[in-house]
């Protein structure tokens, strides 16, 4: 059984492996190792888990985790969203259509877009299931 943990340790090394502009990140629930307000554009990652079903009869059960893979870019306010954007296009790029390990990722998508403290916040999501057999 692959399990949560796995799971983020092959999201953060396909991430860490393909993902290549030099920018900095934030992984969760981790303190960053630069200071964000310092920063022209910075990228935070987080995993959120949704449901987990049985999808297989008998013998052999196969359950199927989803989940989405969110990525918070932020870029300075007033500058327009070219930077944004372009970082969003590369983490798609990484991501979208890939398979990893037991993982089938599907297309991103932009999920909101905000102001925060100084910063324009695009949320890129990416969507993923997991099957495990149990």
């Amino acid at each position: 059984m692959a399990g949560f943990e796995q799971e983020r340790k092959n999201i953060y090394t396909h991430f860490y492996s393909n993902f290549r502009m030099d920018i900095p990140v934030a992984y969760d629930n981790q303190k960053p190792n630069f200071v964000p307000e310092e920063q022209d554009v910075w990228v935070r990652i987080s995993i959120l888990n949704g449901a987990r079903d049985q999808i297989s009869m008998g013998d052999t059960k196969v359950i199927r985790s989803i989940g989405v893979v969110s990525f918070q870019i932020f870029a300075r306010e007033n500058k327009g969203s070219t930077d944004a954007r372009t970082i969003a296009d590369a983490i798609s790029n990484v991501f979208d259509l890939q398979r990893v390990e037991n993982m089938q990722f599907k297309t991103s998508y932009i999920g909101g877009i905000l102001l925060n403290q100084g910063f324009y916040q695009l949320n890129l999501n990416v969507p993923y299931f997991r099957n495990e057999i149990v």
